[in-house]
């Protein structure tokens, strides 16, 4: 009994030892490797900001006032329209620019659009503008809103129912903002529809001037008898040294106003639509380009003197340059 005992006893301690063996711990797992921490995403850079309507205004005029659009304007209107800038001619011929900007079509779609009031139906100079921003890059369409009376364009404008106006010129802009109280104002010239002194007896200014010297009886020099195209024609004479004027009569002078006559000249006030007719009936006449041009009457080439942007003075603030115009608001 005892010696069963004992053999049991060493079968249970074996079984116990055995058991011990293969119950060692399992080893413990690998920790995970730490994951690297996602990089930080960049912040997404910052919209810019949309210009200004001064900055677009700025935009517009530098492609306005571009070599291109001067040389529309003469090439287009045969100078009855002159730039109120300076500018060089293109690598283009007139007839190329005619063509080029003539068959021109801009899309207004993602573009930032700018609303222009005019007068009439010569307005294609803002076609050739429009090219400029185009070829530029600009992002800005040109919208031109038509009226059909000179004082509607500022009275929309100062309403806010349009961006700008050009159809004006800065004498009828300063009445219309002392008659109205508007709060708008000139942001850069455009164009002059000049007047011209002709002459079918003479080729130069110093040939009439030659010629009322040597004469016993008076040249006559046909003006506009209207008060402001009289007044620029005055002017004009003035500016060739045919005349002297009173300083304090300004921009517009009247026959009254004229201090000295420097040469044998008569001043000749009459209807304005019939002077071209009526030339030869003068040793010259101040002829607006209206008038002219129909005529077959081109400055640049028959004229002996061009009204310009400056008088005789060194004054450039020559009132009968048109201009674009804006709020005064949108300028700050």
């Amino acid at each position: 009994m005892k010696k069963k005992l004992i053999a049991i006893l060493s079968l249970l301690l074996i079984a116990a030892l055995l058991v011990g063996c293969g119950s060692s711990a399992a080893p413990a797992q690998e920790a995970a490797p730490a994951q690297e921490a996602a990089p930080a995403e960049e912040a997404a850079p910052a919209e810019e900001a949309a210009p200004t309507k001064a900055e677009l205004y700025r935009t517009i005029q530098e492609a306005f006032q571009s070599d291109l659009v001067g040389q529309y304007l003469i090439a287009k209107y045969s100078e009855a329209f002159i730039p109120a800038f300076d500018y060089a001619v293109t690598e283009y011929s007139n007839e190329e620019l005619l063509a080029l900007i003539d068959g021109y079509k801009s899309e207004e779609a993602g573009k930032t659009v700018v609303t222009v009031g005019v007068c009439g139906a010569s307005n294609d100079h803002w076609k050739a503008c429009q090219y400029v921003l185009d070829q530029n890059e600009a992002n800005i369409y040109i919208k031109l809103v038509e009226f059909d009376a000179y004082n509607l364009p500022n009275e929309a404008l100062n309403s806010g129912d349009i961006d700008l106006n050009s159809f004006q010129h800065k004498a009828y802009l300063a009445n219309e903002v002392n008659s109205q109280g508007y709060e708008i104002e000139t942001i850069f010239d455009t164009l002059m529809a000049p007047l011209t002194l002709y002459s079918r007896q003479f080729d130069s200014v110093d040939a009439l001037k030659a010629a009322a010297e040597a004469s016993a009886d008076p040249i006559k020099i046909g003006i506009p008898d209207d008060a402001t195209n009289g007044g620029r024609a005055i002017k004009l004479l003035e500016s060739v040294g045919l005349i002297s004027v009173d300083p304090a009569a300004g921009w517009v002078p009247e026959l009254k106003d004229v201090t000295e006559y420097l040469y044998n000249i008569e001043i000749v006030p009459t209807q304005a639509n019939t002077l071209p007719a009526t030339l030869d009936d003068f040793g010259g006449a101040t002829i607006n380009g209206t008038y002219a041009i129909p005529t077959g009457l081109v400055p640049s080439q028959d004229g002996l003197a061009i009204e310009s942007q400056a008088d005789a003075t060194g004054d450039s603030g020559n009132p009968f340059v048109n201009v674009v115009v804006a709020r005064t608001s949108d300028l700050a």
